[in-house]
């Protein structure tokens, strides 16, 4: 009997021990799947703060960018001039028979034009053939977002391309060159009577959303006509004193 005894005995605590690793083993195998799920749910947890973090950096971005639109131009905020008065403002080319294409590269564009129109506003072509003609420019160093055919100073001579990029910054081609002879005496000839590629001139401007045409009352000065480059503000850069 005391065989029969002990035997039971030792059957018991054998499976009290079965029992208490099986225990173990359980709560082994909760506590990994629990630490798997809360390390995959910090690492879930931390991508989503970084993505949080990646689109609130990019709406900082993209509240940087230029505003598109001129909310009202205020005509007594130059930004390079004193003193000066503008007035009759315009955000219309020119009408001197020539047109401009930007072409698909975006950094070059194409000038179209008419000699016989443009002889009637100025001898300087020195044609009345009424040929129509085109020619490119090229060299931009930026893609190109709009055009203006405008002016500075008091005639023709001072018709210049501006070119608003995309990094709203201004460039320029004057239409009209000034040349002077063997004699000593000066005269204009159309940029394009030296060929095409003439390399466009930056401006040190920033932030400009479009460009209008202006006459100004100046101190000294029987007054003249000019071309405004205006920031999303209403302030604006006159161009005259930077082209001229």
């Amino acid at each position: 009997m005391g065989k029969g005894k002990d035997l039971e005995e030792m059957v018991e605590r054998n499976t009290k021990h079965i029992w208490w690793l099986t225990i173990v083993m359980i709560v082994l195998l909760v506590a990994a799947a629990l630490g798997g799920y809360l390390a995959g749910a910090s690492r879930i947890a931390n991508e989503v703060v970084e993505q949080k973090k990646e689109v609130e950096e990019k709406g900082k971005e993209t509240n940087k960018e230029t505003p598109t639109e001129v909310k009202e131009i205020d005509l007594s905020k130059s930004l390079n001039t004193k003193n000066y008065t503008y007035s009759s403002l315009t955000d219309k080319d020119q009408d001197l028979g020539i047109t401009i294409k930007i072409n698909n590269d975006k950094k070059s564009v194409t000038v179209s034009y008419n000699t016989k129109a443009l002889n009637s506003i100025s001898s300087v072509t020195h044609s009345t053939s009424g040929d129509n003609y085109s020619n490119e420019i090229k060299g931009f160093n930026k893609n190109i977002k709009s055009t203006f055919i405008s002016g500075i100073g008091q005639d023709v001579t001072g018709t210049v391309f501006f070119f608003l990029t995309e990094d709203n910054t201004v460039q320029y081609v004057k239409l009209f060159n000034r040349e002077t002879d063997s004699q000593g005496n000066t005269y204009y000839t159309t940029y394009w009577s030296h060929g095409d590629n003439t390399t466009p001139i930056s401006t040190d401007t920033n932030d400009v959303v479009k460009l209008y045409g202006a006459n100004v009352s100046a101190p000294m000065s029987s007054g003249f006509y000019t071309t405004l480059a205006a920031k999303a503000d209403g302030s604006f850069y006159d161009l005259n004193e930077i082209v001229k």
